[in-house]
């Protein structure tokens, strides 16, 4: 996404290595929701006019982000095709491959209970989502965001591989996950529900990069839940019984609510 733009802006051949690793840690913790341990990896680099430094730093932030999270890079592609992308733009693609035995499948449409709890783990800033908005604000406001700030923007994505399998490993039921992109909290959370529930959130303090973004755009609460992920990378949807041993196992942990009966809302 747009994401490419503001870090190859800001940080140059270090934001391919970043974006590298971002598009890898994504990957991973969308199949991660399922229950899904990633096994391969396959990227795609295009622009009008291929740089080699460029590429190179790309492929330096994937192949690290897929040795962290023990997944295979196998292969990949890359394209030069001046008439179709704009000079020094980037499309930046990858693909996974993960596995998951049928009986361990996270299906929050089936499981997900009334009363169950949101448990979250923080993200490392706003992953890779939102940036058409900050590249706005960035635009508007250019001497509100400080050097150290468009760093903290640009952090690379967070992957909660380890924190899943540890979760997991200490029999902690998960009823779902959501991982927080696109559409922000309330629709990522929403699509991995029961039709016939709905998500009550409990106050809690944004990050302060987004209490940042906030004040600096002005932007309502309902607009933020909507776009960004506010602070909270990956969600855990559990029975009540299992909030504090997440909470001892990760002291960043922090309830952001709980799933009602659309009836009882």
């Amino acid at each position: 996404g747009t994401k490419s733009i503001f870090s190859v802006e800001h940080f140059e051949l270090d934001g391919f290595e970043m974006l590298g690793q971002d598009i890898v840690n994504h990957c991973v913790n969308d199949i991660l929701v399922q229950g899904a341990a990633p096994l391969f990896f396959t990227d795609y680099f295009a622009s009008s006019v291929l740089n080699a430094n460029e590429l190179y730093y790309f492929i330096k932030g994937v192949s690290f982000a897929c040795r962290q999270n023990n997944c295979s890079l196998i292969g990949g592609e890359t394209a030069e095709m001046p008439n179709i992308y704009e000079k020094g733009m980037h499309d930046l693609v990858g693909s996974i491959v993960g596995v998951v035995d049928k009986h361990e499948l996270i299906d929050g449409k089936k499981n997900v209970k009334a009363g169950d709890i949101m448990v979250a783990l923080p993200s490392s800033g706003p992953h890779t989502n939102g940036f058409s908005l900050i590249r706005k604000l960035y635009k508007e406001h250019p001497n509100e965001f400080s050097r150290d700030m468009i760093h903290d923007l640009c952090k690379p994505h967070r992957s909660y591989l380890n924190e899943f399998n540890n979760i997991d490993n200490n029999e902690i039921v998960i009823h779902g996950m959501a991982h927080i992109t696109g559409g922000g909290l309330g629709e990522n959370i929403r699509r991995v529900i029961p039709d016939n529930m709905d998500v009550e959130f409990f106050p809690f303090s944004y990050s302060p990069i987004f209490q940042k973004i906030q004040n600096i755009g002005n932007i309502t609460d309902t607009q933020m839940k909507l776009v960004f992920n506010c602070g909270v990378g990956m969600v855990f949807i559990v029975p009540g019984e299992y909030v504090e041993k997440i909470r001892e196992l990760y002291s960043e942990a922090f309830v952001i609510g709980q799933i009602n009966l659309i009836s009882d809302v």
